[in-house]
């Protein structure tokens, strides 16, 4: 308990220091102001402006220690109120300080030979008194000296005895010199006059005395370093704060930050500004002790990060909230009706926030009948995702449909996890890309090449990357190496490019992105209703797993990147043996190693191929099923099945879709609109002919009306949100921040 006392008051007393340090880099803008006081270019109002500056900058501070210091009395007055006196009632040694071994005992063990001889046979508890430093084994019935035991190494010990220090004295009767002849001394007296004895007790003398103690005087020295680490920190941060600034106001205003030579820029240049009406941020410039670290955080580095954390931050706490809705013509909408910040990511909190905004704008809840949102578990979740607590808050079922654009990409993404190879492969496109933007020669002579090209586009990150691959050879065979390690990189990157396996995992993936950029651009359609999505998940799933069971397919493509392969030069044998040697397997794993499969290249890629194919299939698959069952009641009123269609389907229907009270009604008004539901092929054609004849079937209208307003995908929503986000940045100088609330 005192030694958690102990370190809270110093804990407590750093912190006054950290204040004390900062009152004293203040205090330097004092004497530049001082200096200012007879200068007559200064006007007057300036300089008493500065004065006041500082002197509110200062008195925050002295605000704060005095509250601290405040705090601290009154904390250590409670404390004191509740000590609790108590006497000493014993003076054992468990209750004195740390200090000799010194146990008085009603009588000592005996000396057996001595006490034949008439001597002193036993220890004399008043040898205490007379020597403070002597003491008394309990266990070996031995005495020692307290002072030598600890403190035996050092200088003028070097002719010490041992018996005093480590083995222990028994001889009573020689300690204190009787019967050796007049003038001769004990034992006791000999030890505790001798040159090493006075050593020992100055060695410990020195470690009593805390303000000598070489611990305390590191410790103290360590303590001053981490009070002044801690004002640095401190200081840094009002620093790193007023940088902040500086790239809000130029973000705000659509300003560039940086331009050749870089100190002409505008951020440079409005840091030099405030330093001229900042004392504390120039004085930060000029200290010394700032400079030993070459930190400035103005270089162009730090300018990135400083626009990358503030975007990160928008992009985090900032939500889109986007409404579909159809009206009485059967018109898809969708409108963005609030940009605002969000106060936490918990599911609840956003099924909250969501609910908040339709009651601001008066949109009622009765009739929400579908919500989607992207796959992330706060979101989607089952249990305490926003769709979840949205059944929960409005006391009702509402369709959830999870973001068709996010499954399908996830599926691609999450297949080519699955293999090292395509893992490898992304390494190597982000290692292109590092290369190509490494060196202002790589990327200009890399534009030079792609601007001659009629399909090639500039070079992205890892998540865009967009490049025709035989601009990026090209480009390698005419970059001039800078040195001798560029020249190796340069010719590495050649090298994986032309390899066969690069250039089968680049068109094969080609090939399976190409087709669902085809579905992920049908399902950011705004006029795409759910139906019309199912078929298209359906189709595209049918046409990947053919070609997952087509082995000619797959072995043309091997071949075709067989002889793109020959024509640059590749042994491709020798490659794939070089990268797919198939090691046996230990003995501990598989005895009959030798009879397993050992598959040819073929075989090898083919079944490459088929594990992404079929990773995809299957999410796909599972995507497919989820809006089967969203649509399982509403099947028997699609082209096709509608002679399917029963009074319980309908009696079904009407207890999801809000608004229709009679089942009879709307069965009766299906069995009248059967031949025409029939003769369509497509849900668009059956949209325009029930857009003709709603006035005489308001029920069965209401039903399609219900099924286009079910959300299919939110990534048409992030398009719109995207687009404003340009719209404004571009109009934020302009236009009030109210205007985009409404």
């Amino acid at each position: 308990q005192h030694a958690t006392l102990e370190n809270s008051e110093i804990n407590q007393r750093d912190m006054l220091a950290t204040y004390l340090f900062q009152i004293e880099f203040h205090l330097k803008s004092c004497q530049n102001l001082i200096k200012d006081s007879t200068r007559n270019d200064i006007p007057h109002r300036e300089f008493v402006e500065k004065t006041r500056s500082f002197v509110f900058e200062l008195k925050t501070i002295l605000d704060s220690l005095d509250t601290t210091c405040h705090e601290q009395i009154e904390k250590m007055n409670a404390q004191f109120s509740n000590v609790e006196f108590v006497c000493r009632k014993s003076n054992d040694a468990i209750s004195r300080d740390p200090g000799p071994m010194q146990p008085v005992l009603n009588d000592y063990p005996k000396n057996l030979s001595l006490v034949a001889q008439k001597t002193t046979c036993k220890f004399v508890s008043k040898w205490f008194n007379e020597y403070p430093m002597l003491e008394y084994s309990e266990s070996s019935h031995r005495t020692f000296c307290f002072a030598c035991r600890l403190f035996h190494k050092g200088p003028g010990s070097e002719k010490a005895d041992l018996a005093w220090i480590k083995t222990g004295l028994q001889s009573w009767s020689k300690m204190k010199g009787k019967g050796k002849g007049k003038g001769k001394k004990g034992k006791l007296e000999q030890h505790f006059t001798s040159s090493s004895h006075m050593a020992s007790m100055y060695r410990l003398s020195v470690f009593k005395n805390k303000h000598l103690n070489v611990e305390h005087l590191i410790d103290a020295n360590h303590r001053l370093a981490c009070q002044k680490e801690e004002s640095i920190f401190q200081i840094n941060k009002k620093i790193i704060e007023t940088f902040f600034d500086c790239t809000l106001f130029l973000t705000k205003q659509g300003l560039a930050f940086r331009r050749d030579p870089q100190e002409h820029g505008n951020f440079i240049q409005l840091i030099n500004l405030l330093r001229r009406h900042n004392p504390l941020l120039n004085s930060w410039f000029n200290d010394n002790k700032f400079k030993s670290h070459h930190v400035t955080y103005t270089s162009a580095r730090s300018q990135d990060e400083f626009i990358e954390q503030i975007g990160t931050y928008l992009i985090r706490l900032i939500v889109s909230t986007i409404i579909r809705y159809v009206d009485n013509d059967l018109n898809i909408y969708e409108r963005v009706i609030a940009l605002k910040e969000l106060p936490t990511k918990t599911g609840q909190a956003i099924c909250d926030f969501i609910l908040t905004i339709l009651h601001d704008y008066q949109i009622s809840t009765d009739w929400l009948v579908g919500q989607c949102y992207d796959n992330a578990p706060n979101m989607s979740g089952c249990r305490r995702g926003v769709q979840n607590c949205m059944k929960i808050a409005l006391k009702r079922d509402i369709i959830h449909v999870p973001c068709g654009g996010h499954s399908a990409n996830l599926g691609v993404k999450h297949g080519c996890e699955c293999s090292t190879e395509y893992i490898r492969f992304f390494n190597l496109i982000e290692e292109i890309y590092n290369f190509l933007t490494s060196s202002i020669n790589h990327y200009h002579t890399f534009r030079t090449q792609i601007n001659s090209s009629t399909s090639a586009v500039t070079v992205k990150n890892l998540s865009i990357t967009r490049y025709r691959i035989d601009d990026k050879v090209n480009t390698n065979e005419k970059i001039t190496p800078d040195d001798r390690k560029t020249k190796e990189q340069s010719i590495n990157l050649q090298k994986a490019i032309l390899s066969f396996e690069f250039n089968l995992l680049l068109n094969f993936l080609n090939q399976v992105t190409r087709q669902t950029q085809t579905l992920t651009e049908h399902l950011q359609k705004k006029s795409l209703d759910l139906v019309t999505a199912s078929h298209l998940l359906f189709n595209t799933n049918k046409v990947l797993m053919e070609w997952r069971n087509d082995d000619l397919f797959l072995q043309n493509l091997i071949k075709k990147c067989d002889d793109q392969a020959l024509r640059n030069g590749v042994d491709i044998e020798n490659e794939f043996a070089r990268h797919h040697h198939q090691r046996p397997r230990s003995v501990k794993i598989d005895s009959n190693s030798k009879t397993g499969i050992h598959l040819n290249r073929i075989e090898y890629y083919v079944k490459l191929m088929r594990e992404i194919l079929d990773y995809l299939v299957v999410s796909l698959s599972e995507y497919y099923k989820l809006i089967e069952e969203k649509l399982q009641h509403f099947c028997n009123i699609f082209p096709g099945r509608v002679n399917q269609l029963t009074l319980d389907n309908a009696k079904k229907i009407c207890e999801i879709v809000p608004g229709i009270l009679s089942p009879e009604l709307l069965y009766s008004e299906l069995q009248l609109l059967k031949n025409d539901i029939d003769s369509c092929t497509e849900m668009t054609e059956l949209i325009n002919k029930i857009k003709i004849i709603r006035h005489g079937y308001p029920n069965t209208t209401r039903i399609y009306q219900f099924l286009l307003a079910l959300p299919i995908t939110v990534a048409t929503n992030e398009h719109c949100f995207s687009k404003l986000k340009l719209i404004k940045n571009k109009l934020r100088s302009t236009l009030m921040p109210d205007k985009w609330n409404g």
